[in-house]
């Protein structure tokens, strides 16, 4: 049982159930008394929990500044400097987070969805490879190794790896995300969209999960199914047959034919970039 007298230990149990507020005002009650390595971690991963990265990688710093070899603040220090799109900040402290806890499953496999999004896969294959003499079984290292496939095209696989993850977490975003991205590509939209809608539904604050959904349901509207019918060719195959039959039509049918083959062709241009554009814009609408 968690002691009620220890302000740190009560601050870690609200984080462990799920409340990251309740931490941070424990935390703020107990700001009279010396400042501790354990509480800057905790406050700055429940900073990073309710969105508020950039403040949480500012109490990391000054968390390492009381004890520069805290792999857990070097941790997430380096979380938020990737969610802040800064990657040669998270580079380095997720080097020295490793460092210093070369066997913490979470942090090695972190940073190899880190590597991934830097496109840099054969860097993520080698954390990998370090993750399965950890623990060949554990759910972050499936995942992981579901990015890299995604990074990879390989959407088969990419599928067959979420939804191992899905079998053990039927809710976890991640592997609903993966499996969403793996359906859409290899032509099931309808288990895109009801993925992405599962996705969105585990967290009703991330807009921006919750704009994946509506635009993958966009996907879905009949007007579309032209788009997601090209969709399944690489570009230089539609360019190729495109200029292949207008050759053709020029070669062998009269002038009107031409024309009006043309015509239908620039309109169809025109549907492919406007439409799209025009219901995106109507869904951010709808999000705000």
């Amino acid at each position: 049982m968690t002691s009620t007298s220890d302000p740190l230990a009560m601050a870690e149990h609200w984080l462990d159930v799920g409340n990251p507020q309740r931490c941070l005002d424990l935390l703020a009650e107990g700001a009279s008394e010396p400042d501790q390595a354990r509480a800057f971690e905790l406050r700055s991963l429940a900073l990073i929990r309710l969105g508020r990265r950039q403040e949480g990688y500012e109490v990391a710093l000054r968390g390492l500044e009381i004890d520069p070899d805290s792999g857990p603040l070097h941790f997430y220090a380096a979380q938020a400097a990737d969610f802040s799109r800064r990657p040669n900040e998270a580079e380095r402290h997720f080097q020295r987070a490793l460092a210093l806890c070369p066997s913490d499953l979470a942090i090695r496999t972190r940073y190899g969805a880190f590597l991934v999004d830097e496109k840099r896969l054969a860097e993520a294959d080698r954390q990998v490879a370090q993750a399965r003499e950890l623990d060949p079984e554990a759910l972050d290292l499936t995942l992981l190794r579901a990015r890299i496939a995604v990074g990879r095209k390989a959407w088969e696989e990419a599928r067959d790896l979420a939804r191992r993850v899905l079998a053990e977490e039927p809710d976890n975003p991640e592997a609903l995300q993966l499996d969403a991205v793996a359906a859409s590509e290899l032509g099931d939209q309808e288990t895109a969209v009801r993925s992405m809608r599962r996705a969105a539904a585990t967290n009703l604050d991330d807009r921006e999960l919750a704009l994946a959904a509506r635009r993958a349901a966009i996907a879905m509207l009949p007007v579309m199914w032209p788009l997601r019918l090209l969709s399944r060719f690489a570009w230089w195959q539609v360019a190729l047959v495109t200029f292949v039959a207008l050759r053709l039509v020029r070669a062998t049918m009269p002038e009107p034919v031409q024309i009006t083959v043309a015509a239908v062709w620039v309109a169809f241009l025109v549907y492919s970039w406007a439409l799209p554009a025009v219901l995106t814009a109507w869904v951010k609408r709808r999000a705000r």
